[in-house]
């Protein structure tokens, strides 16, 4: 179980804060989730909904109109409906385009429109609903953890094994090591991602074992690793990072956090 009474420190990204007027990322959880509850009752084929999900966030323009009420139907109802309730956790996508350099514009993780983000945001939860009972059932279950969970005061000692890097627990405000510890409570590995290639996991797989993966990392790196591995076949879900803070985003390394008592949620029998 997560740790009873463990206080966050809220964290402003350079892009999305999962943190309310508070230090907690409950409020954005309960929200997510009612959303999601909403859509679905207009769309009751959560694989339809997600469909329609993933071809609305590749068209920013569209989303562009779809959002002043004009174009897709279905877009209009999607981004008028989550929005307006997202909008409060991605305040600074704005000025992050504005500022971004030409130079950057092939990498398209640091070009995404504040539409794509609550789209990307619903289909995590999404996603979640429809793989948490196929990861559950897997043999053997393997997460992959940011390094911008580590404590970046303390020099970290984690080492290579089979897959990819393992925390050793080496500092105790360390969010890697609380992470890495909650999951093995519910015997699942997990791996700092250091560059392992997802087609291996797919490998493992058809040794007997079916794999299933837990994800974190921030909204657009999340939505796009978990794409991947259910392209591959491998049941997965994921929780997002409490904010974009990494040096990919903001040109170093800064604190960062995620929700353990969402991770309980979603590994719990």
């Amino acid at each position: 179980m997560a740790e009873e009474g463990f206080h966050y420190s809220p964290l402003p990204g350079k892009t999305y804060s999962l943190f309310d007027r508070g230090s907690s990322t409950d409020g954005y959880y309960d929200l997510i989730q009612q959303l999601a509850d909403e859509c679905l009752k207009k769309y009751p084929d959560r694989e339809a909904l997600l469909g329609k999900l993933r071809r609305a966030s590749t068209r920013k323009r569209l989303l562009r109109k779809a959002r002043e009420g004009l174009g897709d139907p279905d877009m209009v109802f999607l981004l008028g409906r989550i929005s307006p309730a997202l909008s409060e956790y991605t305040p600074f996508v704005k000025q992050h385009l504005e500022d971004l350099s030409i130079l950057r514009f092939r990498d398209r993780r640091l070009w995404t429109s504040e539409e794509q983000y609550h789209l990307y945001m619903l289909e995590i939860e999404l996603v979640n609903r429809i793989n948490r009972e196929e990861f559950m059932k897997c043999e053997r279950k393997i997460a992959f953890l940011p390094h911008c969970l580590k404590d970046f005061k303390h020099g970290c000692k984690s080492s290579m094994s089979d897959i990819d890097y393992v925390c050793r627990g080496c500092s105790n405000a360390c969010f890697l090591n609380r992470v890495s510890t909650l999951l093995r409570q519910y015997g699942i590995d997990a791996y700092i991602w250091m560059g392992t290639d997802l087609k291996k996991l797919k490998g493992l797989s058809h040794s007997g074992r079916r794999i299933g993966g837990l994800g974190i990392a921030c909204v657009p790196e999340l939505v796009m690793g978990m794409r991947e591995s259910l392209h591959l076949g491998l049941p997965t879900v994921g929780v997002p990072l409490s904010a974009n803070r990494c040096a990919r985003w903001m040109g170093d390394f800064y604190e960062n956090s995620v929700s353990l008592e969402r991770i309980v949620q979603l590994v719990s029998p």
